[in-house]
């Protein structure tokens, strides 16, 4: 089977008309002007970051600015709507995160679909997630956390309301048996300062954002949500290693998508420009000094993440009755 049959035949299977035809010719001068690359979160987050990076690289390679236009609000379906909206001829795109299959189970009337309004194209990176805590908290480890937690009332902080950190949580407590009560920030970086003031107990974060405050000793660290310890701090156990409860395995990632219909041609030139990306020395040495988990790889593998992160995000929103703001 070659590649463009196997976005065809992984389009027929999850049951969604993500591509349609276009011309060799079309393809062949694809982009022939400026690609808009909507982030849907503020200007300095982890997406807007990556997608800088990545759309300098690709600018160069296929001769094309990529402007980045940040579009947040709304929990990023504001940016997610204008993807969804636009023509799919390749010059709208979006840098999506695991919001969009969060979202499609948050709310309930949203004009558009995690799998049917998007064309999946390449997963860029992933960032390791880590629960900790505050210096001052009378426990060394996840499984004293959850000890101290069946006895004693103990909070944590999030990025926000259905966030993937608030679900890594309360995946945490439905795993361990435990009530740890949620406080959600707006934004990771709002979600340090209570933990490190002592108001908060634990927080749910990205390692990048928490790893200069673990290393300096103003914040302790129990445990990453990985099926194996991350090469980005290798000294910090799994959450199963660390409580001997099954495997708790989840991630921040970033990828890159477009609307429903982009054409196979288009969507096989947009993945090997990224995937050249991620493989240049430049790109690889900016994104590991700034702990990203580097990925690339085909649009199959993307849209099965999608459908996995959607149906385990239903599974937590139900279990824990999460409501959106």
């Amino acid at each position: 089977m070659s590649y463009l049959q196997g976005i065809h035949a992984l389009a027929m299977a999850l049951g969604v008309a993500l591509i349609s035809p276009l011309s060799d010719v079309h393809a062949q001068s694809y982009p022939e002007k400026a690609v808009r690359l909507v982030v849907p979160f503020t200007a300095g987050g982890g997406a807007d970051n990556l997608g800088r990076i990545i759309g300098e690289h690709m600018q160069k390679s296929l001769g094309q600015p990529f402007i980045v236009d940040n579009r947040p609000g709304g929990g990023a379906n504001i940016g997610h709507e204008i993807v969804a909206r636009a023509a799919p001829d390749g010059y709208t795109l979006i840098v999506a995160t695991n919001s969009l299959p969060i979202n499609q189970s948050l709310y309930k009337n949203l004009p558009f679909n995690a799998i049917g309004s998007f064309t999946p194209i390449i997963l860029l990176a992933t960032s390791p997630i880590v629960i900790g805590g505050r210096a001052s908290l009378p426990v060394n480890s996840m499984a004293e956390v959850i000890t101290y937690a069946k006895r004693d009332r103990l909070t944590f902080s999030s990025c926000g309301v259905a966030s993937i950190y608030h679900m890594v949580g309360e995946r945490i407590n439905a795993a361990a048996g435990t009530k740890i009560a949620h406080i959600p920030y707006k934004g990771c970086s709002q979600a340090l300062p209570d933990v490190l003031g002592g108001q908060v107990d634990l927080f749910v974060n990205a390692l990048p954002n928490v790893l200069p405050l673990i290393k300096s000793g103003k914040l302790k660290v129990f445990a990453v949500t990985e099926t194996q310890r991350t090469p980005l701090a290798p000294e910090i156990a799994t959450f199963s290693e660390a409580t001997g409860l099954p495997t708790l395995s989840a991630q921040g990632w970033y990828s890159i998508m477009g609307p429903a219909g982009l054409p196979l041609e288009v969507v096989a030139k947009i993945n090997r420009a990224a995937n050249d990306a991620l493989a240049s020395a430049e790109v690889r040495l900016k994104l590991r000094s700034q702990l990203y988990d580097i990925k690339g790889g085909t649009p199959q593998e993307l849209a099965h993440l999608i459908k996995s992160d959607m149906d385990a995000a239903a599974q937590v929103i139900k279990s824990a009755n999460i409501q959106p703001e």
